[in-house]
C-alpha cells in the first residue's frame, strides 16, 4: 500500500518553526542609527557628516549600507558609506528619512539639515579707548560678541599679548531665544607695560567658517606727573 503524501495535521506546527528558522528574521533592533543631530551646513562649501550605526548579536556585524528612505536631500549632497557628503547648493531645511540595511535586517531615522550662508560676527563696541597714567592698575572695558549663528564657538586673539589681555564670558555667541544679545568678552590693557604715548592694536575675533573681525584697541598713556619739589 503507497505511503499517503498528506501531512500530518498535529506536526504542522513544528514544520512551520523549522520553516521559520530556516529563514532570516527582521528583528527590531539588529540594526541601530546612532545618529541624531547632522551639524549644519553652508551653502556652496563642501559638507560631510558622519551617520553611525550599530549591530547587535543577531545580525552581522558587517555590511551595513545607508540609503535614503524618503524625503530629499539638498541639492549637491548624496549618501555615502559613512554619512552624507557633497556641496549642498541650496539654503533651507531639509527633513528627509535615512536608511541602514544589512543581508538580515533593515531600520530608517528621521533627521534635519539646516543648511544656511557662512556665520556673520559682530562685535560691539568694535573700537575701545583707554586712556592711563604709567602707573595705573590694568584696565578693561567690555564687548558683546554676537553671530548670526546661534550657539557659535569663537576665539580672541591680538598680537600685542604683552600689555593686552582677553577674557571670554562663555566662549560661545548666545543660544537662540537668549535674552543676552552678545557674549561678553573683557579687554584689558596693562599701562605699566607701555611707554607714555599712542598705542594702537587690534583685537581679532574668529570662529568656524566665519571671516575674521578686528576690535580697534587704542591706549593714551599720560606722561607721569613730576614730582613734587621741596
Amino acid at each position: 500500500m503507497p505511503l499517503s503524501t498528506k501531512p500530518i495535521r498535529r506536526l504542522s506546527p513544528l514544520l512551520i518553526w523549522i520553516a521559520l528558522l530556516s529563514k532570516p528574521m527582521l528583528a527590531a533592533g539588529v540594526i541601530e542609527i546612532e545618529s541624531v543631530d547632522l551639524p549644519r551646513a553652508i551653502q556652496g562649501v563642501v559638507y560631510s557628516a558622519d551617520i553611525r550605526t550599530s549591530v547587535d548579536g543577531l545580525c552581522p556585524s558587517g555590511n551595513v549600507g545607508l540609503f535614503l528612505a524618503a524625503g530629499s536631500l539638498p541639492r549637491g549632497l548624496r549618501i555615502t558609506e559613512a554619512g552624507l557628503a557633497g556641496v549642498p547648493m541650496e539654503m533651507g531645511i531639509f527633513r528627509f528619512w535615512i536608511g541602514a540595511r544589512n543581508m538580515c535586517a533593515s531600520t530608517s531615522r528621521a533627521f534635519e539639515l539646516l543648511v544656511t550662508g557662512r556665520p556673520i560676527l559682530r562685535a560691539i563696541p568694535d573700537r575701545i579707548e583707554f586712556t592711563v597714567s604709567p602707573d595705573s592698575q590694568p584696565v578693561g572695558q567690555t564687548v558683546l560678541i554676537s553671530s548670526t549663528w546661534p550657539g557659535l564657538a569663537y576665539a580672541l586673539s591680538t598680537p600685542d599679548s604683552s600689555w593686552i589681555t582677553m577674557r571670554q564670558a562663555e566662549g560661545t555667541t548666545p543660544e537662540a531665544g537668549s535674552a543676552f544679545i552678545g557674549d561678553r568678552a573683557t579687554v584689558t590693557a596693562i599701562p605699566l607695560k607701555l611707554a607714555p604715548g599712542v598705542h594702537h592694536t587690534t583685537v581679532i575675533v574668529s570662529a568656524w567658517r566665519a571671516d575674521p573681525i578686528t576690535i580697534e584697541v587704542t591706549v593714551t598713556v599720560t606722561m607721569p606727573k613730576p614730582a613734587a619739589t621741596q
